[in-house]
Parts: structure tokens; C-alpha cells; sequence
């Protein structure tokens, strides 16, 4: 089960990379053929403010930057913690600094998702329909404060295994 989640891992780390490379590029040429770009925007919503549907269209796109590098850092992390797992030494310190870090990661994602439902929400407004199908969820804020708790349990475990070993 640990290579498949390692297997997963590495996956997940090449997709973020692609992905959000991309989306980047899109963003890039949005500044690098303006014209081009909100030519495609004219023909797909005519008779909308083609202006401030580029704007929020980039907006949009420009939140995939923060989200690209949140998302590195964590599957980084839970790489690193997936190691000492397979070492059998999985209550160490640095796990419990990893797992803050992919709390403080979760806790970006989330912030930046929304930021995106809030240009999506602005983008599908000025386009007269419903494009980004996004909407507010409670989950991922849940799993934010999950992990910081398990961030806390894992230094205190630490910690508590390192008082044992002293005694004995």
C-alpha cells in the first residue's frame, strides 16, 4: 500500500507541475496576445464587456501560481513523511513540522480557492451564464483544522517517545 501512495505521490507531484504549467502559459499568452485572446473571449460571449471578462478570466488564472506551489510543497512533504513510515520511524519531529507545513499548504489552497470563486463568480456574472461551476464547501476547511490537530498529536507523540527512550 506505501509504494501505491508513494506511486500516487510522485503522480500527483509531475500532474501539479503540468497542469499548472499550462495554465500558466494560457495566463502568459493572455498578456502576450491580448487581442487574440479577447477575440476568443468576443466569440464565446457576445455582447459582453469583453474587458472586464479578460480581467477576471486572469484573475482566475493567476490563482493557479499560489496553489501550484502550496500543492509542491505538500505532496513534498507527504512524500518526506511517507519515507520515515517505510523506515518504521514515523513519530520524529520532522513529521510533525511536515505535517504543519501541509496544514499551512491546505490552508493556502483554500484561501486561494476562494479567491477563484470569487473571480469565477464575477467571470460568470459578466458572461450571463454559469461557466465554473464552482461553489463554497466546508470540507477542505475541516481537513485544514484536521491537520493542524494531527500536526499537534504528532509533536506531542514525539515528544512523548523521546521521554520514554531517555527513562529507559
Amino acid at each position: 500500500m506505501l509504494s501505491v501512495a508513494r506511486w500516487v505521490l510522485r503522480a500527483l507531484l509531475v500532474l501539479n507541475l503540468f497542469v499548472g504549467g499550462v495554465l500558466l502559459l494560457l495566463l502568459l499568452w493572455s498578456f502576450a496576445d491580448a487581442p487574440r485572446f479577447a477575440s476568443t473571449i468576443t466569440r464565446a460571449f457576445a455582447g459582453r464587456d469583453v474587458g472586464s471578462l479578460l480581467f477576471w478570466a486572469r484573475v482566475v488564472l493567476a490563482v493557479v501560481a499560489p496553489v501550484m506551489i502550496a500543492a509542491h510543497l505538500l505532496f513534498r512533504n507527504l512524500l518526506a513523511m511517507l519515507g520515515t513510515v517505510e523506515a518504521g520511524d514515523p513519530f520524529v519531529p520532522a513529521n510533525a513540522a511536515r505535517l504543519q507545513t501541509v496544514a499551512w499548504c491546505l490552508l493556502a489552497i483554500q484561501v486561494c480557492d476562494l479567491l477563484f470563486g470569487w473571480a469565477a463568480t464575477e467571470f460568470d456574472t459578466l458572461a450571463g451564464e454559469r461557466t465554473s461551476g464552482w461553489s463554497p464547501g466546508i470540507t477542505g476547511w475541516v481537513a485544514v483544522l484536521l491537520v493542524f490537530v494531527l500536526a499537534r498529536v504528532f509533536r506531542e507523540g514525539a515528544r512523548l517517545r523521546d521521554d520514554a527512550e531517555l527513562t529507559i
